[in-house]
């Protein structure tokens, strides 16, 4: 995980619901809005520069919500902020492409923010010192080791008021958010068993096994003779473990795969994740049983089986403590997006500008779309997802 990632992660660790890292952008310094940020001029944000349409005074007010202006300073501050942590994961040609769905973002993550502080006020949310102390504690126990605060703030350009400020507004939408999704009740089990009928297929696992191997590796230029020599070293490695040999301590020894420091342990893994030899092989040995050398173009393997699970429906007793964490938690997500949507319908927002109200989109079907409000990106399709994963094994 890149430090970026995990500062993001960390900063909506601090919060009960992630909910109000998505609508407000929680955690992120407010750059000052006099500056703006100028997209026109290269530097440590692009590796290529990224121009903005045209220059508006940084002072422009673009929205007013409730009477209180958000100027293009602010967006722009707001959309720099959203640019820059793109750039690390989208090919600068592409990003200028997605400037106006971040512009979009952007503004209606700085509208959320003014609904929902009005309303942290106009509602008595309060957050103490020890509040903000835990909070803290829990941040800097889960700092990556090496890594320090003063380190985080540096690289996000922070200062440690900000930080603060930020962090204590951050905890009082949460609790004001808190506060409006208390009476949402667990599942019931008729609600749980429901659910269950109607996505039966979501609780489908497939054929694994779980498995152990030893590699002897071959490299494009080995000469025939070399292979052969190597073939002949995997062989002799099977018969000392057919004669009892410790299958772990073998592979520390003597395996070339990074697995060797886990006993030449892959984990579990299901059909289509391994090459089709090894595959093959694993999915048709023996528990237990220590097969025949196996060639793929990786080198010679030694292949122990050590659990192999048929393809199954996972029962509602299985599934039914995690099942209803997730539909508890759902049903909370869903009660504090009404709440905010119904603040923000309250609100009066007026769009100075009115290219960055919230739009639709025409598809080539013909059918209107309405989009994820300020994400400038339509609602995707349910789609179900695996009932368990594999852990993605190495070769």
């Amino acid at each position: 995980m890149n430090r970026d990632r995990w500062i993001r992660m960390m900063l909506a660790v601090l919060l009960v619901l992630p909910l109000a890292c998505a609508l407000v952008g929680c955690g992120k310094a407010e750059k000052k809005a006099e500056t703006g940020v100028d997209l026109s001029k290269p530097g440590d944000l692009f590796d290529s520069p990224v121009k903005a349409p045209q220059a508006v005074p940084p002072e422009t007010v673009l929205v007013v919500v409730n009477g209180t202006s958000i100027t293009r300073g602010e967006v722009d501050a707001e959309l720099g902020r959203m640019m820059q942590m793109a750039s690390r994961r989208v090919p600068p040609d592409r990003l200028e492409l997605l400037r106006d769905r971040f512009q979009h973002q952007a503004v209606e993550s700085l509208i959320l923010k003014n609904v929902l502080t009005e309303a942290v006020g106009a509602n008595g949310v309060v957050v103490t010192d020890e509040d903000v102390a835990e909070a803290m504690t829990k941040f800097r126990e889960n700092l990556p080791p090496g890594m320090t605060l003063e380190q985080i703030l540096e690289m996000n350009n922070w200062s440690q008021e900000e930080f603060d400020r930020n962090l204590r507004m951050d905890l009082s939408i949460n609790k004001l958010l808190e506060q409006n999704v208390e009476e949402v009740k667990e599942p019931t089990d008729e609600e749980l068993g429901k659910f269950y009928e109607e996505n039966a297929e979501r609780f489908d696992v497939p054929e694994t096994v779980s498995a152990r191997h030893i590699l002897v590796a071959v490299e494009t230029t080995d000469t025939q003779e070399q292979r052969d020599a190597k073939k002949a070293k995997a062989e002799e490695l099977r018969e000392k473990l057919v004669a009892g040999s410790d299958f772990a301590e073998v592979a520390a020894e003597s395996s070339d795969c990074p697995s060797k420091t886990r006993g030449g342990d892959l984990g579990t893994f299901g059909r289509g994740q391994m090459v089709q030899p090894f595959e093959e092989a694993a999915f048709t040995q023996k528990i237990d049983e220590i097969g025949p050398v196996v060639e793929t173009q990786f080198g010679y393997h030694i292949i122990q089986v050590q659990k192999h699970e048929d393809p199954r429906r996972l029962a509602l007793d299985d599934v039914k403590e995690r099942l209803g964490k997730g539909l508890h938690a759902q049903k909370r997500q869903e009660a504090a997006q009404k709440y905010v949507a119904e603040l923000k319908k309250k609100s009066n927002i007026e769009y100075k500008d009115a290219s960055l109200k919230p739009r639709e989109i025409q598809f080539e079907m013909g059918e209107d779309v309405q989009l994820i409000e300020g994400t400038g990106q339509p609602a995707p399709a349910e789609t179900p997802a695996p009932a368990e994963q594999a852990e993605q094994p190495q070769q």
